[in-house]
């Protein structure tokens, strides 16, 4: 890879990336091409990978305000709108949780934990319970359901 900056060879290595979220500081030492010049380069996908990591520890650490939330939604990749949807409020109360206006509410804050907690395991569960709650499965007849026994 060349360097965009002043196009010589670029070289891997690593560099290291600062964020500063809801008053924590989060480190991380990322995968990067470097060029003597002082340029650098990150790909998308070890940053997408360190900002879902950020959102689940701040969803450990029980943050709440509207700056963890506002991170966390784009950490999962979601718009504002599609989240207001989902959690049944209009888009501007997720707006106005995310600029501060109003408290997030308690179990906003925990679904959109569930959700950056989900994606960091690769999983959808809480996803697709909202989705499941949004547009329910009509049950007919009997529904089958698989007890593991040795578990209990």
């Amino acid at each position: 890879m060349r360097c965009v900056a002043c196009g010589k060879q670029m070289v891997s290595g690593t560099e290291r990336e600062v964020r500063s979220v809801a008053g924590h500081t989060f480190v991380a030492d990322m995968p990067a091409n470097i060029c003597g010049c002082g340029e650098s380069v990150i790909d998308y996908a070890p940053l997408h990978r360190f900002n879902l990591a950020i959102a689940g520890k701040l969803a450990e650490l029980g943050a709440s305000s509207g700056e963890a939330f506002k991170f966390m939604r784009k950490a999962i990749g979601m718009k504002a709108a599609d989240l207001a949807a989902l959690l049944h409020v209009v888009p501007e109360t997720v707006s106005r949780w995310e600029t501060g206006q109003r408290n997030v509410d308690y179990g906003a804050m925990v679904v959109l934990g569930a959700i950056a907690l989900d994606q960091l395991e690769g999983r959808t569960r809480t996803l697709d319970l909202l989705r499941a709650l949004r547009e329910p499965a009509k049950a007919t007849g009997e529904v089958l359901v698989q007890l593991d026994v040795q578990a209990a």
